[in-house]
Parts: structure tokens; sequence; C-alpha cells
């Protein structure tokens, strides 16, 4: 494993995808699945090839069954492996989430599809939020993956999604209200608004006890002078949003 890891760190595509494939095999032993995920499949998430990113992502859906699905989404969403350091602790589906590569994103979406349909509700929180964000992706095919994802989930998406509803929008809403308090990373305010219309569409007026949160976050990013208007007409959006989810009476 510890050769493989090595391989999988190789500069060359065609060498880490191989030694991809050798993990995917290797994996299939229970024993030794988590370690392949550990040394091989998570730090090959962030080669700098995308198609490395992308077999990266196939491989840990088929092993995922074997390393469990619970390890893999606290793990890889920065919770990291026990005997870690900070240093080790990385949130790969953070990253993957905004990868520069559309194909990619898809493939994490898809990922992110797996972890849902095993109905483990603490796993939730980490993993809907990325697939809310990817209903309001900036490209078509990422979205089309977004609601595909959505209406094939084992549960009703909107059930689903409604029952943890608290568990996205508050820790979305402290990441919101951060970073308009210093008025920076534009990026992840944008990112953070779609989410939040995503899950105020998917929730409707199911999210009406909400709403006084959501407005308060959105009045915090529309007063940052420094914001240009792309940002702060997001956050008009989705307050357009909320009043045409019948939560009028709010306002």
């Amino acid at each position: 494993v510890r050769a493989l890891g090595g391989c999988a760190r190789e500069e060359c595509a065609e060498v880490a995808i191989s030694a991809l494939g050798a993990a995917r095999a290797a994996a299939r032993d229970r024993a030794d699945a988590v370690v392949v995920v550990r040394e091989i499949i998570a730090p090959s998430l962030t080669h700098r090839s995308s198609k490395v990113r992308q077999h990266a992502l196939c491989a840990l859906r088929e092993t995922m069954s074997a390393s469990g699905y619970d390890d893999v989404a606290f793990h890889l969403t920065g919770g990291g492996y026990r005997g870690d350091d900070d240093s080790r602790r990385v949130n790969y589906f953070g990253a993957l989430a905004c990868d520069r590569s559309p194909l990619v994103r898809m493939e994490f979406i898809r990922l992110c599809g797996t972890i849902v349909n095993v109905r483990r509700d603490d796993q939730m929180p980490r993993v809907l939020p990325y697939i809310l964000g990817a209903l309001k992706d900036d490209i078509d095919d990422v979205r089309a993956v977004g609601e595909e994802v959505a209406h094939s989930s084992a549960e009703d998406f909107e059930d689903l999604v409604c029952r943890h509803l608290g568990d996205v929008l508050v820790p979305a809403l402290n990441e919101l209200s951060a970073h308009a308090s210093v008025g920076w990373r534009e990026d992840v305010v944008r990112r953070v608004l779609d989410l939040l219309e995503a899950a105020l569409r998917v929730a409707g007026e199911r999210a009406t006890q909400f709403v006084p949160n959501v407005r308060e976050g959105l009045q915090e990013v529309l007063a940052v002078e420094t914001f240009d208007e792309n940002t702060k007409r997001r956050a008009i959006e989705v307050e357009k949003c909320m009043i045409s989810a019948h939560v009028q009476q709010f306002y």
C-alpha cells in the first residue's frame, strides 16, 4: 500500500491512475480498505490532473462499502483519522465541490448521492449541502447530475432536506456571517447564497421557521460596502425566493 501511495502522488497522470486501479483491488480486502482510502485515494483527490481526480472519485465510490460509509463521510470532510495532526485534516469534499473541472464536480455529486442512499442520518448534514449546491451550479451538466441524484434518492429528497434543514442552514449562515463581517471571500459568500436558495426552494413553506435567520444573514451581505453588485444581487435573489415561498408574514 505504501508503494502504491507513492505512485498515486506521481505527477504523471497515467502512473497515478494505474496506482488507483491497483488500490481498488487492494481495497476488496476489508482490512486494507481504510488504509487504501487514507494513503492512496484521498491524496489523489487533490492531484493536479482532473482525470486523476475523477478516477480517485470512482475508486472511492467502489471502496466505500468496504472502508465504511461513515469513515469516508467523516474523515474526508475534515474530521481526519485517529492520530492525524491538523495538517492531515483536510476537507476534501469542500475542495471537490468547487473543483475547476465540471467532470470532477459531477463525479463528486454522484459520490454524495451514494452516501445519501445509505440512509445514515448522522452523515446527511455532511453531504446534503453539496448536492443542494450542485442544483445551482453554473454548468448545465453538473446541475443535471444534482437533479438526478435528488430524484433518485432512496428517500423523498424534499423530506430529507427538511428533516436536516437546521443542520444545513445554521452552519451555512454562520459561515456567511463570518465572511460578511470581515468583507472578504466573495466566492465563498456566493456559494453559500446559492446553497441557501437551493435549500429554500426545495423546502418551500417548510423552511418558514428559518426565514428570520436567513433574512438577517442576507442583510449582513447587503451591508458590506466592498462586496460587488453581483454578490448583492444574489442576496436579493435569495430574498425574493423566500417571498415566493409564501413566507411574507415575516416582512
